[in-house]
């Protein structure tokens, strides 16, 4: 994957595929130990990887090299949120997280289904 595309493709991409790898690190740590620490580990990166794929999502039109400052900088602080609050008030269940994530998860399928709705008549 990203050896492969290192040169073609633009940054956005490069993320959403080093986001794959770090949440397989994170998933493989977990579940050797099951510990807590290590289950953030598999946790967190997941909502980071949905905010790259919203990001993706919401700049998916753009012109190559366009900068969307006020999205970045919103689904950074979004993101700096449900982390903080992931870490700290999910300790007993993970209720925060599947709220956290589930929010992302819906976002993108919804937006998936718009763009597949504009060009599949195309």
């Amino acid at each position: 994957g990203i050896y492969a595309h290192w040169h073609s493709v633009e940054t956005r991409y490069l993320a959403a595929f080093a986001s794959f790898i770090v949440i397989g690190v994170g998933s493989c740590a977990f579940h050797a130990t099951l510990l807590r620490s290590m289950q953030l580990l598999d946790e967190v990166p997941m909502v980071w990887a949905n905010s790259i794929f919203a990001y993706i999502m919401v700049t998916m039109e753009d012109e190559v090299g366009k900068w969307r400052g006020i999205e970045c900088y919103t689904l950074a602080f979004a993101t700096f949120v449900a982390t903080l609050a992931i870490a700290y008030l999910d300790t007993n269940d993970q209720n925060v997280f599947l709220l956290c994530y589930g929010i992302g998860v819906i976002y993108l399928v919804l937006r998936s289904r718009t763009f597949n709705t504009t060009f599949a008549s195309e």
